[in-house]
């Protein structure tokens, strides 16, 4: 990588399972950063095939965030993945896939709030078939005592090619609920942490 002024700008070459020897999969990669006062914003391109799954993806995805001011800011990105798969003889097939995440984060002298989704369509590459939400609320009672109330709800169904036929993988859900409460004092600090989980997949609910 390379810093000039405000913007990096980067590349990169992975092989495995050896990278001067023979080799399975190998991925190329190009990266650039802007670096501003109250904003940062990456971008990424990569290239991968998998000789094995005789399959290819080529990847963008962009992430931006702004701090607003000293209490507030957002984020925001986005991306595009297409796989392709290339059998020896027969017609290729291609799946595209697209994904994005939002954010904020917010907070007041006694109060903070922070929300966050990352959702992605079943085949793309850096989220397959996720949907998540999330959010925590932290309220400071006083100098000792601060109670926290966050949540997280998660769902998954991927899918994915095995020897060139689609295939949908595993559903998984997760969800998570904790209220937080938090007492310091100058020599130690407590915590009490009532939680409500609920799993699901194919072995548990």
């Amino acid at each position: 990588s390379y810093t000039l002024g405000k913007n990096t700008i980067g590349a990169m070459i992975v092989r495995a399972p050896y990278f001067f020897r023979s080799h399975q999969s190998e991925g190329y990669g190009l990266y650039h950063h802007l670096q501003l006062k109250n904003v940062s914003w990456s971008n990424y391109f990569s290239y991968i095939t998998n000789t094995p799954l005789s399959t290819t993806n080529a990847l963008a995805n962009t992430f931006a965030s702004w701090k607003i001011n000293s209490h507030h800011q957002v984020s925001a990105g986005g991306g595009y993945t297409l796989e392709t798969w290339t059998p020896s003889s027969g017609s290729a097939a291609m799946r595209p896939g697209f994904g994005y995440d939002l954010s904020y984060t917010g907070s007041t002298r006694i109060l903070s709030f922070t929300a966050s989704t990352m959702q992605g369509s079943s085949d793309y590459s850096l989220a397959r078939g996720v949907k998540m939400y999330s959010t925590r609320t932290t309220y400071s009672l006083n100098r000792q005592n601060n109670l926290a109330f966050s949540t997280q709800n998660f769902t998954q169904r991927p899918s994915f090619y095995i020897n060139g036929v689609r295939q949908s993988g595993i559903y998984i859900r997760s969800d998570r609920y904790e209220v937080r409460w938090g007492i310091s004092t100058p020599s130690s600090m407590v915590a009490i942490k009532p939680t409500y989980i609920e799993e699901e997949n194919m072995l548990l609910q």
